[in-house]
């Protein structure tokens, strides 16, 4: 923990504040065309076409890869996706879904009184 405080200590006294952190790290915010431009050329040099994409005003995280009516789909959070840090956000969901898929016949769903959770090797090559 006093770790985790002196690195926020310093990062501030560097900064000033989170917001400026962004700005100087992460770059100017994109526009929702910019950032559908920048994920449609990502996923067709992915070869995941299939993949819809949706930008959102109520997502809590950054981005998430779900299934919406059975489709997979990358939720993006809108207004608050930097220049800098889209690639590497992208190859985070994309290549986390990618894992989960190719994993999928050794997953083991382990069920228990409070929640299920599920059990990934982790093999991520083909």
């Amino acid at each position: 923990m006093f770790q985790a405080i002196k690195i926020i200590e310093t990062a501030l006294k560097k900064h000033r504040s989170y917001d400026d952190y962004e700005d100087k790290a992460g770059g100017r915010k994109l526009t929702n065309c910019e950032i559908l431009d920048i994920v449609r050329t990502f996923l067709k040099e992915e070869n995941m076409n299939e993949v819809q994409i949706q930008i959102s005003n109520d997502l809590v995280a950054r981005a998430a890869m779900t299934r919406i009516r059975g489709q997979p789909t990358i939720q993006i959070q809108s207004g608050n996706i930097r220049e800098k840090w889209i690639s590497g956000m992208l190859r985070h969901e994309i290549g986390n879904a990618k894992c989960f898929l190719y994993n999928r016949p050794a997953t083991v769903i382990r069920l228990s009184s409070s929640s299920p959770s599920f059990i990934i090797p982790f093999v991520c090559s083909h």
